[in-house]
């Protein structure tokens, strides 16, 4: 990334006045992954830390960052598939292919005369994989 350094400070500077307990959040999930050799994301699913591994500054650097990221880009991911899933399976028209999945987005092929309808489908599916896992939240779906 070709972004200066005192950017990226004034970024993360921004994001910790808006989101204050994210480092408590992160130093949460490090004592965690430390005490119990594990971390989990929302729905149960655990990675488990390298054991008796000899300590070295940048492992344990990455493995810190690991264990906070973890969780929330694997519920994320799940969210996401669920989201897929559910789309395949509710498709009544059957004329989409998928082109291209990767990582938190998707590249379908649809003739144009079915468009509208799955914008509204993959609207409603994301939507409601969103809702079923954070009812709290409302859910922004871009297409």
């Amino acid at each position: 990334m070709s972004i200066p350094s005192h950017q990226i400070v004034d970024i993360r500077n921004q994001i910790h006045q808006h989101y204050p307990a994210i480092d408590h959040l992160r130093q949460q999930c490090i004592e965690f992954g430390h005490q119990h050799g594990f971390i989990n994301n929302m729905f149960g699913l655990h990675r488990a830390s390298v054991k008796n591994r000899p300590s070295n500054a940048y492992l344990d650097q990455w493995e810190n960052n690991w264990f906070f990221n973890f969780p929330i880009q694997s519920t994320a991911a799940e969210v996401f598939k669920s989201a897929l899933v559910q789309i395949f399976q509710t498709d009544v028209k059957k004329t989409m292919q998928l082109v291209c999945p990767l990582y938190d987005e998707f590249l379908v092929q649809i003739p144009n005369k079915d468009r509208e309808y799955y914008i509204s489908l993959i609207h409603s599916c994301m939507s409601s994989a969103l809702y079923g896992s954070f009812n709290v939240l409302e859910p922004k779906v871009d297409l």
